[in-house]
């Protein structure tokens, strides 16, 4: 009998459950302290085998590990392959990063026409891989824990709690409708487990997320999968396309010349529909890539045109007087507003003009006497507008 060990990665703890037929067999939990991979084997070691074959292994990552979101500024692609590769190559523009590039998962398309992605922590992912290697289990795949944790609670509304991170969901059967990520609060309240969680007892929606991983299949939205599972895909079709190749071949080498020649004949006429076909779709993706180019370029420009607001508080900052506090500074497309405390108000304005962004520069309104211990001071509201920047042109398309 097939097992599937689904594992609930969090901040501080790793659950697991073993699903035998849609049923919970065992489950397990291990404090991760500060070695993931120890707790994670141990964990594993505990989870019981099938007695032919090998357990598969799929990880609902907490949100502490990914992030899940719908897509914007995205080109309208319909090619889900081309789509995936551009969320892919491009994962740093759509998701936050710690210095190692996240993986991605594939896209989900909702009924609204809305574009999901999630992104996970590589790292961790191939610490898992790494376990299941040694163990001789098979890593089969991941999906966001905050979403999976939904086929395993009765209300398709819940918030899913990882350490001090809080996600307010709403996805019926496993789709995303709603994902809206901030900091937990003391009284968030805890989801209720589903009948197939009863055997857990206490605490049993803890492991929603692992149980949600475990009954994943493989048209779950928001699957990521390793490489070789996407290599594996692709070779199934390859032995089946070999073999009817074959067949084909012998019966025309069994048939008579004049129907030899009507099958080549109509063979000929069916290659050259596919071929017509082939450079419409081709024309197609060409269009698609150049939407894409162009999105892309559009996103570079963006990019490019932001100025940098900690450069521009680093050289004001060292143009004032150092008599000067700066209680606050906001910013838009034009120019901002600087508030400022100081001995004499007056003396600040000639000297923003040594900050590169700033182009002119002068006092709102009247200065406002205070007094801070023996210190007379003056509290000034100084307006200022930006140098205009020139938009970098985007590279065209060959």
């Amino acid at each position: 009998m097939s097992v599937v060990i689904g594992l609930g990665v969090g901040s501080a703890f790793v659950r697991a459950v073993a699903v035998r037929r849609g049923t919970v067999a065992w489950h397990g939990t291990e404090a991760i302290g500060s070695d993931f991979a120890s707790a994670l084997r141990a964990l594993l070691e505990k989870a019981p085998r099938p007695r032919l074959g090998r357990a598969r292994v799929i990880a609902a990552m907490g949100p502490a590990l990914s992030q899940t979101k719908p897509l914007t500024s995205i080109p309208a692609v319909r090619n889900a392959r081309l789509l995936n590769q551009l969320v892919r190559e491009n994962a740093g523009r759509f998701f936050m990063r710690n210095g190692v590039p996240p993986a991605t998962t594939a896209i989900h398309r909702g009924n609204d026409g809305a574009i999901w992605c999630a992104a996970m922590d590589a790292h961790v992912l191939e610490e898992i891989a790494a376990a299941c290697v040694a163990l001789r289990l098979r890593f089969v795949g991941a999906v966001p824990g905050a979403i999976a944790a939904g086929r395993g609670l009765v209300d398709p509304s819940y918030i899913w709690l990882d350490g001090d991170i809080a996600v307010d969901v709403i996805a019926p059967g496993g789709a995303p409708q709603t994902v809206r990520r901030r900091r937990a609060e003391a009284d968030d309240a805890k989801p209720t487990a589903g009948p197939a969680l009863a055997s857990i007892g206490e605490n049993a929606f803890e492991f929603a997320d692992a149980f949600g991983a475990a009954i994943s299949g493989k048209r779950a939205p928001l699957l990521w999968l390793p490489a070789d599972q996407t290599a594996q895909r692709t070779r199934r079709w390859v032995r089946p396309l070999l073999a009817a190749c074959v067949v084909v071949s012998a019966a025309a080498a069994l048939t008579a010349s004049g129907i030899r020649a009507r099958l080549d004949a109509e063979r000929a006429r069916r290659t050259l529909g596919g071929a017509q076909a082939t450079i419409k779709e081709m024309a197609r993706l060409d269009h698609e890539l150049g939407a894409t180019t162009s999105a892309i370029a559009r996103i570079e420009r963006f990019a490019g045109e932001r100025r940098s607001i900690t450069r521009m508080l680093s050289e004001i900052a060292q143009s004032i007087p150092e008599s000067t506090a700066i209680l606050s500074l906001r910013a838009d497309t034009i120019g901002g507003t600087l508030v400022t405390l100081s001995r004499r108000a007056a003396d600040i304005v000639p000297q923003l003009r040594e900050v590169s962004a700033i182009q002119g520069s002068q006092i709102f309104g009247a200065a406002m006497r205070e007094t801070q211990g023996t210190a007379a001071l003056e509290r000034a509201t100084i307006r200022f507008t930006f140098v205009r920047q020139t938009p970098a042109r985007a590279k065209a398309r060959p």
